[in-house]
């Protein structure tokens, strides 16, 4: 565990933080999990922002935008997230069907569940939508 913390998230007595030097899981007050780049799948350590739809928490990152922690213990990355993409801090929520995330500079990201693919708008898309109808 860091002493930097930047997002946290619970699921019942397991909390969830997110700090400078990676992801730990606490159970009550006992640190059960720490994820690092060193030893897991984890992309990057900063963890910027939490967010938990269904059984699997989506964690945010400052360089390695988006990775998913499944109930399983297992990180798994998205392939339509390639690149260097800053999470901004807490700057994440999920609902049944999405996560949405804001980015430092890609606009917000929009996660959809059941198609499993990420999406991008950007201040001048979301007027533009706004405007048509």
């Amino acid at each position: 565990m860091n002493n930097h913390v930047y997002a946290l998230a619970s699921d019942g007595a397991r909390t969830l933080a997110g700090t400078l030097g990676g992801l730990s899981i606490l159970d009550g007050s006992v640190v059960r999990a720490s994820f690092t780049t060193a030893n897991s799948a984890l992309k990057h350590n900063w963890i910027t922002a939490i967010a938990q739809a269904g059984n699997n928490f989506y964690v945010g990152t400052y360089g390695a935008g988006v990775l998913r922690l499944t109930n399983r213990g297992v990180w798994e990355t998205f392939e339509d997230l390639r690149g260097t993409i800053e999470i901004n801090g807490n700057a994440m929520v999920a609902t049944t069907n999405a996560v949405y995330a804001g980015t430092l500079d890609r606009g917000l990201a929009v996660y959809n569940i059941p198609s499993g693919r990420w999406t991008f708008f950007h201040g001048r898309s979301a007027v533009a939508q706004r405007h048509r109808g």
